[in-house]
């Protein structure tokens, strides 16, 4: 259960990541579909020209950049970190642009090290650990942020 939550939470996290990092774009509708005449060949046209449509459409914009991630995965075991290593490594591969830096900190200096890095000015883009310190991380996230 502990771990499925987890996971829950990894992906929630790279899904917020990649669509702030990444565009979107949408398709406008078919002109020929709005001005399809009842006809059987405008028909057929106007539903040639909406089928072609979706392969038209813009892909969304590759990410690029670098990322800084903290994960203690290690000290769970080998199938979250496998698991989250197997992601990081589909992401960089569908953007080449992208650089991920990912850093296995052990559990029990996770907090403390953010903590220092913070307060110092630096660490990382992003770290994954449970939400139950939330409040006190973003306070120091937050004084990272008004320092630099």
């Amino acid at each position: 259960m502990h771990k499925t939550t987890r996971l829950v939470g990894l992906f929630g996290a790279l899904a917020l990541v990649a669509s702030a990092c990444g565009g979107s774009a949408t398709s406008a509708p078919s002109a020929a579909a709005s001005a399809a005449a009842p006809s059987a060949a405008a028909s057929a046209e106007a539903s040639a020209a909406a089928s072609a449509a979706p392969s038209a459409a813009a892909s969304p914009a590759a990410l690029t950049g670098t990322l800084t991630v903290w994960e203690a995965y290690g000290a769970s075991g080998t199938t979250e970190k496998d698991t989250f290593d197997k992601m990081v490594a589909n992401v960089m591969a569908a953007n080449p642009g992208l650089t991920v830096t990912v850093t296995d900190v052990p559990f029990a200096n996770l907090f403390t090290n953010f903590e220092t890095q913070a307060g110092a000015g630096s660490g990382p883009d992003l770290y994954i650990a449970p939400n139950d310190s939330l409040p006190k991380e973003a306070r120091a996230s937050s004084s990272r942020m008004s320092a630099a």
